[in-house]
């Protein structure tokens, strides 16, 4: 029995003791310190920094910043488990423990032992959870991301959605607080002020995060936030984290030589690990800043409110919150506001509000005024397909604050301009007080600016070259004609604009051998409910050509083809528009499932418009060879010339009814093996817009009335240079 008695005994000392260590309280800030150190040496020269910005503010006798300071505040729930999605309850009670804590209006304030209650401060800082996010987006300030990851070390993963985490808003508006589970019974770590921005916050265990749901003793009252917040507003430990010879670096709290563990029932006097002769003092294990439990902690000091304030004076290191608007709910973006915001592509310009923004001459200055770190900072110029276009840093060269001044010129286009600080504080107003600016050459600022975190992006246009032609080429289709009875004058079939199969954007950039990139759209609905000889017949290609080697496409545009030949822009009737230089150009005309043609000779352009009548058979057009390749159009008769139908692939650019590559069987392919003719019938209709629609009818055949085959064997036989009918002739189209 005793035996029995003594063993349960020893087994609940076991547990006890067990629990104990468990129950010690385990900040991993100064450990990420050091480490940030190892990886970042200039970490500690900005932490310097910070030390001689606070001594200039402690030493004058009047600040800057007064009343009450309120910081905005993010939660990053960051969850594995169900447990650790902690509650928006939650999230609260730990911004109401933080509110209470910082403004000395904690509901344990009067436990402060009667010795330190001259000392203890309402330290005048409030939190709020965000009410707007970074893109002007309403919020509740808490973010949640479930992660595959199921603990976390203090490396700072929990801080990039790359490794399992999320990542920060920017530090110089928001204080982030990651809450996820912690590895290594670490309850929680901050980072000092003067780090890198995407990991600029504090992060605390779930177990050990507000008042309610998974919080637990000895740390279930919220102080480990307010211990790390401590930390990221520039507070050491109370024993400074060394011996009786180091300092935590504040006047008014008792030298310590060591942490307090102190528990419940909180007797003061505690511990006295140092002995400062007359005057000494026990240790302040009540401080938020040591590592008693929850409940035996209630006070900040003056010396500390100090501290903690000095970082929001003018070249402070949270100076930036102070200008964070994020408390307050969005504010519906106007067009006059003085900002850029909603989708605004610039200040009060642009967007689907605002009117479109001015663009800027070509005639670039970019002005550069660095901090301490131009080895840090960098810049470069996109264009719209995100190709780096200008560029320059980093900037290891120059001298410290020094200033550089870079000369740029672009063409006419859609640009983003990006100034990157690789440490992430930007170049104002911390370490130095650079400043970037980028005017054009009329001195109007497109991007001005120095405080920010890892980046900032402003988006710009240039003027397009004023310089333009224009062209109005006439063209008629095989395909679209009757042939038995072309009329006079000739007016080509309507048939896909009807049946509604003509798309609103151009066509050509999916269609191997033409692959058009333009945007050209038609954006007016009534263009295609135009009836008549100026009815839409489809989309068509022209090209300029270089005239000293027409091979060389200098420019292209889609435009659209009326009933009556006419080629006309998207707008249904103008010109078709090139934004090039006047001077000589070759003009080629090309189609879909057409072969095209182009002038032999070439034409002067200018800013007005120069007609090129391709229906006129008698135009001297370009021709490789007639014996070989055919006749370059097909004779309509009575003066009248169209380009030939027939064609299935613009990469062969060819017609042909049988042999090898030839036509007939391209039409059988692609109708067989149309996805809405899943039986694979070579009898099948094929609706739609489609390339192998050779009679551009809005159905596609291979065999019965109106077939496609058809089309290309009359092509074949009508041919001029086919004077022997063969259907095994074969013909190109007429271009270089």
């Amino acid at each position: 029995m005793k035996k029995k008695t003594i063993t349960i005994l020893l087994c609940a000392l076991a547990l006890v003791s067990a629990f104990s260590v468990q129950a010690q309280r385990n900040c991993a800030t100064m450990d990420h310190l050091h480490q940030q150190e190892l990886t970042h040496p200039e970490r500690i020269q900005r932490l310097q920094s910070i030390e001689q910005h606070t001594a200039r503010v402690l030493q004058r006798q009047s600040r800057a910043v007064n009343g009450t300071i309120t910081i905005p505040v993010v939660v990053h729930v960051i969850y594995n488990a169900p447990a650790e999605n902690v509650s928006a309850a939650q999230v609260q009670s730990q911004i109401d423990v933080l509110n209470d804590d910082f403004r000395r209006l904690n509901g344990d304030a009067s436990s402060t032992p009667a010795i330190f209650q001259g000392v203890a401060s309402d330290v005048e800082i409030e939190f709020c959870l965000a009410a707007t996010d970074p893109n002007g987006n309403p919020t509740d300030g808490i973010t949640r991301t479930f992660t595959s990851t199921t603990s976390f070390p203090t490396n700072d993963n929990m801080k990039f959605s790359a490794t399992g985490g999320t990542d920060a808003w920017p530090a110089s508006a928001y204080l982030n607080i990651w809450v996820c589970n912690i590895s290594g019974n670490i309850l929680g770590y901050a980072q000092f002020p003067g780090g890198p921005a995407a990991t600029d916050g504090v992060v605390i265990d779930y177990q050990y995060f507000g008042t309610i749901g998974t919080a637990t003793p000895p740390f279930d009252l919220g102080r480990t936030g307010t211990h790390e917040v401590g930390h990221y507003l520039n507070l050491r430990h109370v024993w400074g984290d060394g011996g009786c010879g180091v300092d935590d670096l504040v006047a008014d709290t008792p030298l310590a030589g060591a942490p307090n563990y102190t528990g419940a029932p909180c007797s003061f006097p505690g511990p006295n690990t140092c002995d400062e002769g007359a005057g000494d003092q026990p240790d302040m294990f009540q401080n938020y800043m040591d590592y008693s439990d929850d409940g035996c902690m209630n006070l900040f000091t003056e010396g500390q409110k100090a501290r903690m304030r000095a970082l929001f004076e003018p070249g402070g290191p949270r100076a930036s919150l102070l200008n964070s608007t994020a408390c307050n709910p969005p504010v519906p973006p106007t067009c006059d506001d003085g900002i850029q915001n909603g989708d605004e592509t610039g200040v009060d310009c642009g967007g689907s509000n605002c009117a479109p923004c001015p663009c800027n001459d070509a005639n670039l200055t970019l002005t550069i005024t660095f901090d301490n770190y131009p080895e840090e900072t960098a810049w470069e110029i996109t264009d719209a397909s995100a190709a780096v276009v200008a560029s320059g840093g980093t900037y290891g060269s120059e001298p410290d604050g020094s200033t550089i001044i870079e000369n740029i010129t672009l063409p006419g286009g859609d640009y983003t301009f990006t100034i990157t600080d690789t440490f992430g504080d930007g170049i104002c107003c911390n370490f130095g007080s650079g400043s970037y600016e980028l005017i054009d050459g009329s001195g109007a600022i497109i991007a001005a600016g120095g405080a920010f975190d890892e980046e900032e992006s402003t988006s710009f246009c240039i003027e397009a070259p004023t310089d333009e032609v224009l062209v109005s080429p006439k063209a008629l289709l095989m395909g679209s004609i009757n042939l038995l009875s072309p009329g006079n004058p000739v007016l080509m079939k309507d048939d896909l604009r009807v049946a509604g199969r003509i798309p609103l954007a151009q066509p050509y950039a999916a269609i191997a051998g033409l692959n058009h990139s333009g945007a050209e759209e038609i954006t007016d609905p009534l263009v295609l409910s135009q009836t008549g000889n100026d009815a839409i017949v489809d989309w068509v290609l022209v090209e300029l050509r270089d005239p000293g080697s027409p091979a060389t496409i200098l420019a292209t545009r889609a435009a659209l083809l009326q009933r009556d030949g006419d080629i006309v822009d998207v707008d249904g009737a103008s010109p078709v528009v090139f934004n090039v230089s006047p001077g000589s150009y070759q003009v080629a005309v090309r189609h879909r499932n057409h072969l095209g043609v182009m002038t032999k000779s070439p034409l002067s352009l200018s800013e007005v418009s120069v007609p090129i009548d391709f229906t006129d058979a008698g135009l001297d057009v370009y021709e490789r060879s007639a014996n070989v390749d055919g006749a370059e159009r097909y004779p309509l008769g009575g003066g009248s010339a169209a380009l030939w139908g027939g064609k299935i692939s613009s990469t062969l650019g060819q017609v042909s009814y049988i042999g090898q590559n030839n036509s007939s069987d391209g039409v059988y392919a692609a109708i067989v093996n149309d996805p809405s003719n899943p039986n694979g019938s070579q009898s099948a209709i094929v609706p739609g817009y489609l390339t192998f629609d050779l009679n551009m009818d809005g159905v596609a055949k291979y065999s019965g009335s109106a077939n496609e085959v058809d089309l290309i064997f009359n092509a074949v036989l009508l041919n001029p240079s086919n004077g022997a009918g063969a259907a095994t002739f074969t013909f190109r189209e007429q271009l270089p």
